[in-house]
């Protein structure tokens, strides 16, 4: 929501929120938080950080792999 509003820095702080949770509760390799790292991702690329983005979709990708394995 935050972030079709444009408040990316909102959006940004919640997704990096929800990854500590969700990495505490249901781990790294859950498709759960493949999905949050994606949208966090997508945060960083329309803030136009490109570097930092193509980490966390690379990250995104291996955890999803895991996910479904």
């Amino acid at each position: 929501m935050y972030q079709e509003q444009g408040n990316l820095n909102k959006a940004k702080d919640l997704f990096e929120e929800a990854l500590k949770i969700k990495e505490r509760t249901v781990g790294k390799e859950s498709e759960s938080y493949a999905i949050t790292l994606n949208n966090l991702g997508g945060v960083y690329l329309n803030q136009g950080d490109f570097k930092w983005n193509n980490g966390v979709i690379k990250e995104a990708k291996e955890d999803w792999k895991k996910a479904k394995e």
